[in-house]
């Protein structure tokens, strides 16, 4: 086996986001900033804009390769 290590960088960003809503929830609750919800919850969005283009993006890759088997057929 190889001792190489595995980077999982989506996990890393993941919690990085995470962190930060934490962080910035604690501060608006705390009364330290006077930031709006939405800025407080943009880490949330930004990961899940993140999730949806991925799934977007995964969609349009299987669409392909149906596309192509089925010209394969012909």
């Amino acid at each position: 086996m190889e001792n190489k290590k595995e980077t999982n960088w989506f996990g890393r960003f993941i919690g990085a986001m995470l962190l930060a809503f934490a962080v910035m929830l604690v501060l608006k609750c705390t009364g330290v900033v006077g930031w709006s919800w939405f800025w407080v919850a943009s880490p949330l969005l930004f990961v899940g804009l993140m999730l949806f283009l991925l799934f977007v993006l995964y969609l349009i890759v299987v669409a392909n390769d149906m596309c192509e088997s089925d010209d394969d057929k012909r």
